[in-house]
């Protein structure tokens, strides 16, 4: 068995590697050789080559490979229960101002997280009460679409990744262990002031966010094709018309703050004059400037979570005091009603006892016939009265202590 280890960051993880052969390290940390090479994989650790212990026994001072800087995103620690993270304790930066606009490249092949939807939406089929392919995979770009329009939706999803890589920007789907939340969105062109409601009809949104890493500050994408309203005939009643709703191929994209604690979303969409196409400079400028609001939002979220925590403990330990003095009181009236109780029985038995006395002080005066016949009935009566004494009675008798830890820890507030 293996001795325990706490998560790893990837700087102690490369010191490792470098000290001593996979092998003999993973079995310290009761994992397989392959496994712990791919966790050197994923932290981008460089690991010695065939050949480096053998020259290194024979000190030739073989040359090590250095540590890689990371890139936004990248994970940086082994958390031992999954794959890894990122360190909570870091706060995420903006980008530095930039003084121009970069000159866009040259077009890009499809990217790489687009390749995968493609594939995967170009399969997809909308479920019975939506318009939209159902994205609910574990890793895919966050594109709302229907399948008339797929091609344009990955097209324009392009465009804006593009665009971000122009800036030197980031785009990434999220690692589970992110731990980022996403927002709710709206489909409608037009967009209604609604009551509040269940939120039963949303379409199918793939588990992880897609982030653009702005400087080290993630900021969540969604693109949503947006829906219009279409008039229908029915095929039966040619006079009836309805409507519903169709793919406009026109979109919104949503941006918003992925951390706890934080509330920031922005949006845009396609106007009948202006497209969102025409307007990607414009939105990452907004970008920009909110990662640069983010990180005090994070800080202020912090404090308001630390500050509710706080208050629910303190109202934890308060709840938790009454109803240990709750059950105090109960337990101090059951042990006096109890009490009570064993005083009446030991008058009762006070009463019995002076009964038989009498009873026997009676029988010497009886003549020896009767005497025998009373001397049984009395046998009978004290078998019948038992022998219970007065220490008996006491020991019997439950202090209030002792009811106290006979009551459930919920009655004693053990578990708030």
């Amino acid at each position: 068995m293996g001795k325990e280890h706490p998560n790893v960051n990837r700087e102690e993880l490369y010191r490792q590697v470098w000290a001593e052969p996979i092998a003999k390290l993973a079995a310290s940390y009761n994992v397989s050789g392959s496994y712990l090479a791919r966790m050197c994989r994923i932290l981008k650790v460089p690991t010695p080559g065939r050949g480096y212990w053998t020259q290194l026994k024979a000190n030739k001072n073989p040359p090590k490979e250095a540590l890689p800087i990371l890139q936004a995103g990248d994970p940086t620690t082994w958390i031992r229960s999954t794959t890894s993270s990122r360190p909570t304790d870091v706060m995420p930066l903006p980008p530095e101002p930039r003084a121009e606009i970069p000159p866009p490249r040259r077009s890009r092949p499809l990217h790489g997280p687009l390749l995968d939807a493609k594939e995967i939406l170009s399969k997809a089929k909308p479920s019975s009460s939506s318009i939209y392919l159902s994205t609910r995979r574990y890793k895919l770009v966050d594109l709302v679409t229907s399948q008339e329009h797929l091609e344009d939706s990955l097209a324009l999803t392009q465009k804006l990744f593009s665009r971000l890589e122009d800036y030197n920007y980031r785009i990434l789907l999220a690692n589970a262990d992110d731990n980022f939340l996403t927002i709710r969105i709206e489909t409608d062109e037009i967009l209604e002031s609604k009551k509040e409601e269940y939120y039963t009809n949303a379409p199918s949104r793939p588990s992880v966010n897609t982030v653009a890493y702005l400087g080290t500050v993630a900021i969540g994408l969604t693109i949503v094709e947006m829906t219009e309203l279409v008039a229908t005939k029915d095929n039966y009643f040619y006079a009836y018309t309805s409507t519903k709703k169709v793919g406009s191929r026109r979109y919104r994209l949503y941006a918003y703050s992925p951390y706890q604690h934080t509330e920031l979303v922005k949006s845009w969409q396609d106007t009948k004059d202006l497209k969102l196409a025409q307007r990607l400079d414009e939105i990452i400028g907004e970008m920009e400037a909110m990662a640069r609001q983010i990180p005090s939002l994070i800080i202020e979220g912090e404090n308001r979570a630390a500050e509710a925590q706080a208050k629910f403990e303190a109202e934890q330990r308060e709840y938790q005091r009454k109803r240990a003095l709750e059950a105090r009181k109960k337990a101090e009236s059951e042990s006096r009603s109890n009490l009570e109780q064993l005083i009446v029985a030991w008058t009762t038995l006070k009463n019995q006892r002076e009964f038989i006395d009498e009873i026997i002080r009676a029988l010497d005066k009886e003549a020896p016939e009767t005497r025998d016949e009373l001397s049984s009935r009395l046998t009978t009566a004290k078998d019948l009265l038992g022998t219970k004494s007065v220490t008996d009675l006491i020991r019997s008798w439950k202090t209030p202590n002792e009811r106290f830890a006979l009551l459930s820890s919920w009655e004693r507030g053990d578990n708030v």
